[in-house]
């Protein structure tokens, strides 16, 4: 099996797109024009040289490179690529048709735009250049021949060294200038868009997760709009695992507050807020990682009006599975909330009827689990399940003398 590209490893890391191009591609084309019109020149000036001497290798050499240098300028100028960003519409303008213009939404908060300076100087040089060769084409080649003519002596003398001057000059600023002009205009604009790509995910991402966060927000405030579970699920899942996080203890810490503080009326009130919260981030996380959503979810069903402890059972279920072995220790609310959730679902309770056999066996298996933790546990609570083992101990069951040890470790009344 292969794997990942590099497009989709990029994906996966940094939020960029797939089909960024990747820089390399005008890098490689550059390369081989400068090979197929530089190289062979080179060979015959080496050729050359050995018939002469090495001063007029040297020379060569230094005549190749400035007219290399010279063309890969202007092919740099010509290939500088121009940025399509247009000036944003003032707040308040008027359009065309006498209303006012709202900004684009890529507009909206930007205070700073890029330096285009140097595009504006290729457009200018490179408007200059062309405008003054077209007028001065008929000296270009007096100048051309000039200039050879005073590289000709070093170059060997009399013909030879001007004819290899003129054929150093052209086929070195050619080359030049199409190296220069793939390079920039391929690998450079390749670059550009990649960096643009980059900051328009970034900025993508810091939206979805502002909009994330403000949905929580008013999820968990008192008296505003509530929020759909999918409307809450797909902001989540655009969002980063950072904002996931934070609406989790954000819609926990909430649960805490209204367990311990706040009068029955308005715990009432805030009961069903994390619900939507943990029902998302349940639903964002098929393959079961974080146990505790499963948990808190349970938590917050049993503090609904009517409580709905048979979902509330099947979220701790949910949970316990799901639970390391090593964390264990650390939650057995877990399964006391369970028990107290069979207590509360056992067809027998409250009544003079004994309670079945299957669900004595669950109940005690549970809090045998949770007993270092039942201090934790709100009275209420733990009062029902002592008054379910205390009634169910006096039954015929095989468990009786089990309830009874339970009994007797339960902490005392508060």
């Amino acid at each position: 099996m292969t794997g990942p590209s590099l497009k989709d490893r990029r994906s996966s890391s940094d939020g960029v797109p797939a089909d960024a191009d990747v820089p390399g591609s005008g890098e490689r084309d550059a390369k081989l024009a400068m090979l197929w019109l530089g190289f062979p020149p080179l060979i015959g000036l080496f050729v050359y040289a050995c018939y002469t001497s090495g001063k007029v290798f040297a020379l060569g050499l230094l005549t190749a490179t400035g007219a290399f240098a010279t063309g890969a300028i202007l092919g740099f100028l010509f290939g500088i690529p121009r940025s399509l960003a247009e000036p944003a519409i003032p707040i308040g303008s008027s359009s065309a048709e006498g209303g006012s213009a709202a900004p684009a939404p890529d507009d909206l908060g930007r205070h700073f735009a890029p330096n285009s300076n140097l595009e504006q100087i290729s457009d200018w040089l490179t408007k200059i250049l062309v405008g003054v060769g077209l007028v001065q084409l008929h000296q270009i080649s007096a100048a051309v021949g000039g200039l050879a003519s005073g590289l000709a002596p070093g170059l060997g003398g009399d013909d030879y060294g001007y004819q290899v001057a003129v054929a150093l000059l052209i086929t070195f600023s050619i080359a030049g200038f199409l190296g220069a002009y793939l390079y920039t205009r391929l690998h450079l604009q390749n670059a550009f868009e990649l960096a643009l790509r980059i900051k328009n995910a970034l900025t993508k991402r810091v939206d979805a997760d502002a909009k994330a966060t403000a949905m929580v927000q008013q999820q968990l405030t008192p008296g505003a709009d509530r929020i759909a579970v999918d409307a809450l699920t797909k902001a989540l899942e655009e969002a980063t695992s950072g904002i996931r996080t934070q609406a989790f203890f954000l819609a926990r810490k909430q649960r805490f507050e209204d367990w311990r503080e706040g009068t029955p009326e308005e715990k009432k009130e805030f009961a069903g807020l994390g619900l939507p919260i943990f029902e998302a981030l349940i639903a964002l996380d098929p393959q079961g990682h974080y146990y505790r959503s499963r948990a808190e979810l349970g938590y917050a069903l049993l503090l609904q009006d009517p409580p709905r402890f048979a979902d509330a059972r099947a979220a701790f279920s949910e949970a316990i599975e799901l639970r390391p072995a090593k964390q264990a220790g650390s939650t057995q609310m877990y399964e006391f909330s369970r028990a107290f959730c069979n207590v509360e679902l056992d067809p027998d309770w409250p009544g003079p009827k004994f309670s079945s056999e299957a669900v004595v066996e669950v109940v005690c298996a549970d809090i045998a689990v949770a007993l270092d933790a039942l201090d934790q546990v709100d009275e209420d609570r733990r009062k029902v399940v002592r008054k379910w083992l205390k009634h169910n101990s006096r039954g015929s069951s095989s468990m009786r003398e089990q309830m009874r040890v339970l009994l007797k470790k339960f902490p005392k009344r508060r």
